[in-house]
């Protein structure tokens, strides 16, 4: 539907699409969901699409794992990723790692070092 929208109503310039891609680049905040970060992606792969100019499947996961790794939280996580066969490495794959990644991630958060000392003395 985004694309026939696009395609009939609107122009795409060279520009929007630069505008796209420095969207879709944008860092992941850790603070934020992660189904946000994904959102961004999905939606710079719609836009790109209907102007025309698709990214392929290896950028898209170049850029999200670009994104995830900058944080410097989940380099665990990504040694693991460039670890995997060729054919794992899918958008839908990458969504479900790094989204247990961040539950992970995000559990350790909760537990603060008060916390912790009150459950080791438990």
């Amino acid at each position: 539907m985004l694309q026939h929208l696009h395609t009939t109503h609107a122009r795409v310039t060279p520009n929007d699409l630069a505008l796209n891609d420095q969207r879709m680049k944008t860092a992941f905040d850790v603070n934020q969901p992660i189904e946000v970060f994904y959102k961004q992606i999905e939606d710079a792969m719609e836009f790109a699409a209907a102007g025309q100019t698709p990214y392929s499947p290896e950028q898209i996961l170049s850029i999200a794992y670009q994104g995830i790794f900058r944080t410097g939280i989940f380099a665990d996580d990504c040694k693991l990723w460039k670890r995997q066969p060729a054919a794992y490495k899918t958008w839908e794959q990458f969504k479900l790692d790094f989204r247990v990644a961040y539950k992970d991630y995000n559990q350790a958060r909760d537990i603060t070092p008060s916390a912790a000392r009150c459950q080791a003395s438990d």
